[in-house]
């Protein structure tokens, strides 16, 4: 888990990955599934959030 956006810049700049890639290594590695599982996970994450936002505008 991590402390701060601020570690996070931090971490993806060392590692020379983007933001996104990072949060996915750490859900793959929280929830020991593969990549294409979290993927799923979220885009459903997206889908079931995508109705309340489009109501807020």
């Amino acid at each position: 888990m991590f402390e701060s956006l601020q570690q996070m810049q931090e971490i993806c700049e060392e590692k020379g990955i983007s933001f996104w890639e990072l949060v996915m290594q750490e859900e793959v590695n929280e929830k020991q599934s593969t990549p294409e599982e979290i993927f799923d996970m979220m885009q459903e994450m997206y889908k079931s959030r995508a109705p309340r936002r489009k109501s807020l505008i």
